[in-house]
């Protein structure tokens, strides 16, 4: 009965540690790369957009397809669009809604240069 009790809680524990091994790896990496606005500006095109909000690099190309307002995005590529985000790029328009802010992070690939 001991044998059996250890070896449950032995699994149990090599399970739990692999679980968060598993876990940790494959939550994504800090990101350092810092970007000048030239560098952000080479990227302007519907097959390769990078956008700035906030001090933050984007690369939003492959997301371009999903943006619910269709390619209005590519206003905001190869620039700063923090103004465009902040107002869903309309005069005295509203913010981005909340899943926006949430989808940014998977979608950061570095730091604006002396932002």
């Amino acid at each position: 009965m001991k044998r059996i009790l250890f070896v449950l809680v032995a699994t149990l524990v090599l399970t739990l540690l692999g679980f968060i091994y598993v876990r940790q790896t494959s939550i994504k990496p800090k990101i350092d790369k810092i970007y000048s606005l030239a560098d952000v500006a080479k990227h302007n095109s519907v097959d390769d957009c990078w956008l700035v909000i906030k001090g933050t690099v984007y690369d939003v190309t492959t997301y371009i397809p999903k943006h619910p307002g269709g390619q209005e995005i590519l206003r905001g590529c190869g620039r700063d669009a923090t103004e465009l985000f902040a107002t869903e790029g309309k005069p005295n328009g509203r913010p981005h809604p909340a899943k926006a802010e949430e989808l940014l992070p998977s979608l950061e690939i570095g730091k604006l240069a002396s932002y």
